[in-house]
């Protein structure tokens, strides 16, 4: 959004808020992983809920978005790549990756406890 010039003012108030632009990356990273590996599980059918490759996919396909946006800054005239950013979006949807992952091991393996 920031990069085609909506919401600008917005966007500059919360990186201040928060401590910079390194810190927000960080934090849509984590939060935008974790919303597309839960919408993912919660679409899924029970017996699909125990495989590991729809949620494996779907965090490889999360990371390549992360670097086509920033790719995409290198070529717009008021932005420019910056590999700290990726890796910074690439880190919180690692982190949010993980802690889902380990969060729906304890899930099923309660449910197949109470089954």
């Amino acid at each position: 959004m920031k990069s085609v010039g909506i919401g600008v003012e917005y966007i500059r108030w919360l990186e201040l808020a928060v401590g910079g632009d390194k810190v927000v990356h960080f934090f849509f990273g984590f939060i935008i992983m974790l919303t597309v590996q839960w919408g993912g599980f919660v679409c899924q059918s029970t017996r699909q809920r125990y495989a590991n490759w729809p949620s494996i996919l779907t965090a490889l396909v999360v990371l390549l978005l992360y670097l086509l946006d920033e790719s995409l800054q290198a070529v717009l005239p008021l932005r420019q790549f910056d590999l700290d950013d990726f890796a910074l979006s690439a880190a919180g949807g690692i982190l949010a990756w993980l802690l889902f992952y380990v969060g729906r091991k304890i899930y099923l393996e309660e449910r197949i406890e109470h089954d």
